[in-house]
């Protein structure tokens, strides 16, 4: 029993120190070259392996589960590949050069969610042992954030440079927002963000299941560094989401006619206060001039109706590559990422339908992707994907979820690599919730946050 007691508390743990392991000097491109991979998901898929084979050779709880998935995804797996490396790379002439072991790799750190389902399905944690885990992970995560943002130490939210203001800057007018904008020292704004809207969520439910002065203030630490990161969905969707919890809160109760906690009420009140008041002067990177005018606005990235700022003379002159020197874009991309002279009549569409005038990085992000995907467009590839691989050998990142597992592992991928593990789960226990008319406030902000996310 103690042995059993002290995997589970090494376990959370190693869950609770996650925050440190995402360091930027970990993600940078010389150590990638020599793992392939960070050495942050490296230690994750080794000390979550060796849990995950301890539990399953000592138990058959949920194994005959894991066992029918993981044949499923092998079978997938071995098609995905003969698909991928059946796709003529002459037809795309780029550098998105397609990798087994990177692939392999990058499906082994998609599964590392699924395993800590069936390791902390099989380890019991109990709520208390699971709120301390996410209350000290927050904790973890708000002191690099708030402490490195106020010693002006932190990165920019976009790019790796250091910030040059800090929280007191905000209002400063010689600042840009990208200047102040910061997200520690984790690697990705856009991950850390993730991270902080899950413990957001779990942690607003704490104030109503176990309202205490530290509950109070981690949460409200956490709503100043998603503040600080400044992100759009960092900083926007956790008003909407303390504010829809809050709402949900009061009708569940009311409906159940269950008590309702005056301490939780009022502090979300203010939190809420709070929350609206510094959102005003918070650096939200991709909003410009006033911030509450953004707040119901979280929009897909430039099109024709926003234009960047170009010369007046600029025309195209049919030399394509030498053309793109003179446009606002972004030089990596077709020197580098989809050359020109390789691709040429994709940058001369480009050219001539003058879409440097309104393409930002995020846009060129997608319009590269859908001309790969249109030259080797097949029934197969949209089934199985055309790997992540070749994205990770270009350092070509798209930033659009669902078009990043389209294209890389494919209907079937998404199916068996996000709605089975996630979406199903909960569609079940919401049937069930239904079907017993014993709605909890738990279960739903559990359904939540996994959608969510």
């Amino acid at each position: 029993m103690k042995h059993k007691l002290d995997i589970k508390s090494f376990f959370g743990f190693f869950i609770i120190i996650q925050p440190i392991l995402d360091c930027y000097l970990l993600y940078t491109d010389k150590i990638i070259d020599i793992f392939k991979f960070s050495p942050t998901t490296l230690i994750r898929l080794l000390i979550i392996g060796i849990y995950f084979f301890l539990i399953y050779f000592k138990t058959n709880r949920g194994k005959k589960t894991i066992n029918i998935y993981i044949i499923c995804l092998l079978i997938y797996f071995v098609i995905h590949h003969f698909v991928c490396i059946s796709l003529d790379e002459s037809l795309i002439k780029t550098s998105f050069n397609y990798s087994l072991i990177e692939e392999i790799l990058y499906f082994l750190r998609m599964l590392l969610p699924v395993c800590m389902i069936y390791i902390t399905f099989n380890l019991n944690y109990d709520n208390k042992e699971i709120e301390k885990i996410i209350k000290y992970s927050s904790i973890v995560i708000v002191t690099i954030i708030i402490l490195l943002n106020i010693s002006g130490l932190a990165l920019t939210s976009y790019g790796s440079n250091q910030i040059k203001g800090t929280i007191f800057n905000w209002l400063d007018p010689n600042y840009e927002r990208i200047e102040l904008a910061s997200k520690g020292w984790f690697n990705s704004a856009n991950q850390i963000s993730a991270t902080t809207i899950l413990l957001i969520i779990m942690m607003t439910y704490y104030i109503f299941k176990n309202p205490n002065k530290s509950n109070f203030i981690t949460l409200t630490c956490l709503i100043l560094s998603t503040m600080m990161i400044g992100t759009r969905i960092s900083t926007i969707l956790v008003c909407y989401i303390v504010i829809f919890m809050f709402i949900s809160y009061l009708i569940l109760n009311y409906s159940k006619k269950d008590k309702i906690n005056k301490y939780s009420v009022i502090y979300c009140i203010l939190l809420i206060i709070f929350m609206l008041s510094i959102y005003g002067m918070a650096p939200i990177a991709n909003c410009e001039g006033n911030n509450y005018s953004c707040l119901f606005t979280i929009d897909n990235g430039l099109d024709s109706s926003n234009k960047i700022e170009i010369s007046k003379d600029l025309n195209y002159n049919k030399n394509t590559c030498d053309f793109l020197k003179e446009t606002p874009t972004n030089p990596i991309y077709y020197k580098e990422i989809y050359p020109c002279k390789q691709n040429i009549d994709f940058w001369k569409k480009f050219s001539e339908n003058k879409t440097y005038e309104y393409a930002n990085n995020r846009t060129l992000e997608v319009l590269v992707t859908k001309d790969i995907y249109n030259k080797v467009k097949d029934t197969k590839y949209s089934i199985f994907g055309i790997s992540r691989s070749r994205f990770l050998d270009a350092k070509f990142y798209l930033e659009k979820d669902i078009y990043v597992h389209f294209y890389t592992i494919g209907i079937l991928g998404i199916i068996l690599l996000l709605i089975i593990p996630y979406i199903i789960p909960c569609i079940l226990l919401i049937i069930n919730i239904l079907n017993k008319k014993n709605i909890k406030f738990f279960n739903i902000i559990a359904c939540f946050d996994i959608v969510v996310i």
